[in-house]
């Protein structure tokens, strides 16, 4: 398993420093796509900034927050207004926590399947379909490599996360693909930073 503990006090520092605004404002795009949301799934969700915007954005709510690092967890933890704090629940561990059948109205999965191998990766969507409800939602966003210069930002990334982090996956994966190999279709999509990033809707079926 990545290890992320030790880099979580600076993750969000260094996104910003490298991205600037877009990694947020693309996380953010789709969230009113949630708004009538009863329980709602966040895999792999980092510092928890976010949460603070899916807590006011889907306001009858619960939220199971999923993360591989405790110390994440311990930051995204800060981010949850006491008024908030019944309605998240957090769970360490990794995707093999996700409930096995339908339990969600949304997933939402951002810079999370590109740590995966692609041959991994269909297991995990796989998942994903499994736990959404017959009308859910499954929210990715991540990186999409189309340029030249954004292939050699990819392998200075994935050789900072591989020397910080210990992570195995060395090559972005097909993750668009493999979500609709899996019995997702696309809803709505954004792009931003040239397209290196990408922000899309799915919807199950």
């Amino acid at each position: 398993m990545s290890n992320f503990n030790y880099i979580a006090p600076v993750y969000d520092r260094l996104a910003g420093l490298v991205f600037g605004d877009a990694i947020r404002d693309a996380q953010r795009v789709h969230l009113k796509a949630f708004s009538a949301a009863r329980r709602i799934l966040i895999v792999g969700g980092g510092t928890g900034w976010l949460l603070r915007d899916v807590l006011t954005t889907s306001p009858g709510a619960q939220v199971i927050y999923l993360e591989a690092s405790y110390k994440m967890i311990e930051l995204s933890r800060e981010c949850v207004n006491p008024g908030d704090a019944a309605r998240v629940v957090f769970l360490h561990g990794k995707e093999d926590l996700i409930p096995d059948g339908p339990h969600f109205d949304g997933i939402i999965a951002n810079f999370f399947l590109d740590v995966f191998p692609e041959s991994e990766l269909g297991r995990v969507v796989g998942r994903f379909h499994r736990s959404l409800m017959p009308t859910g939602r499954l929210l990715v966003t991540d990186f999409v490599s189309q340029r030249r210069w954004q292939r050699a930002l990819l392998k200075v990334m994935y050789l900072f996360f591989r020397i910080s982090a210990g992570l195995r996956n060395q090559q972005l994966p097909r993750w668009q693909s493999v979500v609709r190999a899996h019995d997702f279709s696309g809803a709505s999509k954004h792009t931003f930073l040239h397209g290196f990033i990408c922000s899309e809707l799915f919807r199950k079926g």
